[in-house]
Parts: structure tokens; sequence; C-alpha cells
């Protein structure tokens, strides 16, 4: 099988392998275990005002991915330790680095206080050193929403060189066989019209060099102008000419495109130093061999 069809292959099966992965993964335990540390801050929060008896009342979490606490009795709030307690509980369960905080009289449901870390941004950190009075409160605690990703990050190394490697795989034989659509390897294959260039072997039927048994694969526009520069060897070729008779039937073609192909066939014919294809400014270009 051709070996482009095993990279498509493994191309569809590293994708679908990913989005499996996906879709078998659950946020259940991220979120519950975000429940847990939320509910850490309440009673760290109690414990900084010396209250060690009374609850924490269940976290809940809205669809806006908020986290409210509540609690069963009054208390006062300090700020600084209400700061302090929230972002060691966010560091230490690795939950969030951009979040934002606000206290709630449980009464009224008016905003007290609240204040908003970042780390792209300058934080806000008001009413540091001054005390909320006794009430009842709750807390919300907005964490930044979490990107979720397609599949699970000590994977994810693995499935981005698989991926890369089958697309550049796929890629280079796709140029390769468009590039050399008719490329053959043996010369038994070849067919008759042999034209000795130098050092080398050009079969213009076959659209193929060889050199010392080495082949060179010629694309339909390099073998059109070699067959026009060997019919003539040593004689200078219009420009006109080499235009007409390598791009007829094609529109308009530039100078440019000609001098890229007779670049090309340099390139192409440069392990003999005695083949030269020299342009003669202002009329065309010539192509010599020491043999000739």
């Amino acid at each position: 099988m051709n070996l482009r069809y095993w990279f498509y292959g493994a191309i569809v099966l590293t994708v679908c392998s990913g989005v499996f992965l996906y879709m078998g993964r659950s946020n259940d335990f991220e979120r519950s275990r975000e429940l847990i540390a939320f509910r850490q801050v309440g009673h760290q929060i109690l414990l900084s005002v010396n209250d060690s008896t009374s609850r924490v009342l269940p976290v809940n979490r809205s669809s806006a991915n908020q986290y409210k606490l509540e609690f069963e009795k009054a208390f006062a709030i300090v700020p600084d330790s209400l700061v302090k307690t929230v972002n060691e509980v966010m560091q230490k369960n690795s939950i969030a680095s951009d979040y934002v905080v606000n206290v709630f009289d449980a009464g009224s449901n008016r905003l007290v206080y609240g204040f908003a870390i970042s780390k792209t941004s300058d934080n806000i950190v008001p009413c540091l050193g001054r005390v909320l009075p006794e009430r009842k409160y709750t807390i919300n605690i907005i964490p930044e929403a979490r990107s979720t990703s397609i599949m699970p990050q000590d994977k994810f190394p693995f499935f981005a060189f698989f991926l890369v490697a089958s697309i550049s795989g796929a890629t280079y034989f796709g140029r390769r066989r468009k590039a050399n659509p008719g490329r053959v390897h043996h010369a038994p294959n070849l067919r008759s019209g042999k034209i000795s260039l130098g050092d080398y072997s050009f079969y213009p039927d076959s659209s193929l060099l060889m050199h010392k048994n080495n082949p060179v694969v010629l694309t339909p526009k390099e073998n059109k102008l070699l067959c026009i520069f060997s019919a003539d060897l040593n004689k200078v070729i219009d420009r006109n000419r080499l235009l007409k008779e390598g791009w007829e039937d094609e529109g308009v073609i530039t100078q440019r495109s000609l001098d890229m192909y007779v670049s090309r066939l340099r390139k192409k014919l440069a392990d003999d130093p005695g083949i030269k294809i020299t342009n003669i400014h202002g009329k065309g270009y010539c192509l010599s061999t020491s043999l000739s």
C-alpha cells in the first residue's frame, strides 16, 4: 500500500483517539474537589475570628461558575484574613490564578465587600486593615472559567508529535507524487530515444536523466526545455522561442518563469561540470557540453 495512505490513516486514528479521550473525560472530579477546597475557605475564615464550633453550610455552585459560602452564625470579617485565606486555598489546590470574591449581607443581599486577583493585571484589594461588623454574611467566589483541553495534559505531547509526524509524512508523499507523476526508477522500464549530454543520458519520453545509474526526474516543463536545448547544442536559443515552444497553448508566461526553470535544469545537470547553460544577455540561452 502507498505510504501516503498509511499516514492518512494515522492522522484519522490520532484525531479520533483525541476526540474519544475528550468525550470520555468528566469534570465531576474537579468540581467536587473545588467544592471541598472552598469549604476549607469557610472553615479558615471562622477560625480567624476564633469560631471553631459553628458550621459552614453546604457550598453551592451556580451555573455561572460561582461558589456560594453560607454560615450558620454571624461573625465579623477581617478583609486581610479573607484575602490571605482565599489566596492560599486557590494556590495550594491550583484552582485559578484569576478570581473575584464578593461578600454580601445575608439579610439585605447587598454587596458589602469584594476584591479581585489577577496574574495579568493589577489586583483590586480595597479596605485592608478595616473590619466589617458582625453579621451573617454570604461569600461568592468566582474563579476564572477553565478552558477544556481536548485531551489530558500528560498525553498531549505524544499525540501532538504523532499528529504532526503523520501530517508531515502525508504531505511529503503527496507532493512527491504530484511533482513526479511519471517517475521511473529502473532503467529497464525506459523507452527508446536516448540522448547523450556529457555524462548524462537524457530520455525525453520518460522525462528522465540518468547520471552514472542515478536517476534524475524532470518535470514536464523541464523536460520540454531540455528537449529544445538538446536539439540545438552549442547554439543560442532565443528567449521567445523557448517561451513559445515551452509554454504554447498556456496563455501569457513571464520571463521570470523561464529563468526559474532554466535554473532548475542547471541544478539537475550540475554533476557534470562540462555541461553549462549560459545566459546570453539580450538574446537567450545556450546549452553546451564539453563532449559535443
